[in-house]
């Protein structure tokens, strides 16, 4: 006996069913009640209600290690709405879970299938940095960067395979959003990005097209050349060991 239209249509999707619904294991503490304890503590909620070219509230602006303006992009709508900056950050926390997966699922959907892709996008949502960086860090701007990478990967692929408008409209947004979120980060994902199309997808219109993307993230921040200050932590001081993102006891770096 055959299987009917929608039995095949239903397991077609039960990768896509898998990253909605057990994600919510990585993404379910962001809904606790109150605000986590984080090594950032409460600049992003102080920064949320508030447009500043880079964040200044609670932290030192910089134009390579700050956070940019993109970062509270979505946080605004729902302040203006009534909501509080201890929900809109956290929801967009949550959102960073569901758009990091989301976008594995679809960049390797194509190559291995639904199920493997959705188990490929349920372990990126589980990923110890990415944990670390939400839980442990609590930095908005990584995070988010950890969010979008991921579409812009699977719009490259889509586009490629396809040639859909939407698809290469999603990696170039996606891009831009992480030149306007945290510009440090934004170069080196930049260059992978490069890397990814000149080796993997092999394609000169996406080469061409995250060439131009990543050279507009670039030019969109020259006002802001001046916004720069010296670290003022010694980043080997707080290097994360690998051992310890298998440890479930510590709280602070050492």
């Amino acid at each position: 006996m055959s299987a009917s239209p929608y039995d095949r249509k239903s397991a077609g999707l039960a990768g896509l069913w898998v990253v909605l619904i057990a994600s919510a294991f990585a993404w379910a503490p962001a809904t606790y009640p109150g605000y986590w304890q984080a090594l950032e503590g409460f600049a992003p909620l102080f920064n949320a209600p508030y447009a500043a070219p880079i964040a200044d509230i609670a932290s030192q602006p910089d134009l390579w290690r700050g956070s940019g303006s993109a970062t509270f992009l979505l946080t605004r709508p729902l302040i203006l709405l009534g909501i509080s900056p201890v929900v809109a950050v956290r929801a967009l926390f949550v959102l960073v879970f569901v758009l990091g997966s989301l976008g594995i699922y679809y960049w390797a959907r194509p190559r291995f299938g639904d199920r493997s892709a959705g188990l490929a996008g349920l372990l990126y949502a589980l990923l110890p940095p990415l944990l670390a960086t939400v839980y442990i860090r609590g930095s908005l701007s990584d995070a988010l960067v950890l969010g979008l990478w991921p579409l812009t990967l699977a719009g490259l692929a889509v586009y490629v395979q396809s040639r859909s408008s939407a698809a290469i409209g999603v990696a170039v947004i996606s891009l831009l959003w992480i030149w306007r979120t945290q510009a440090g980060l934004a170069v080196f994902v930049t260059l992978l990005a490069l890397l990814y199309v000149l080796w993997v997808e092999r394609d000169r219109l996406a080469l061409l097209t995250t060439a131009v993307t990543g050279l507009a993230g670039l030019l969109s921040l020259l006002p802001l050349r001046e916004i720069q200050a010296t670290s003022p932590v010694d980043f080997y001081a707080h290097f994360v060991y690998f051992f310890q993102y298998f440890a479930g006891g510590w709280q602070t770096a050492p």
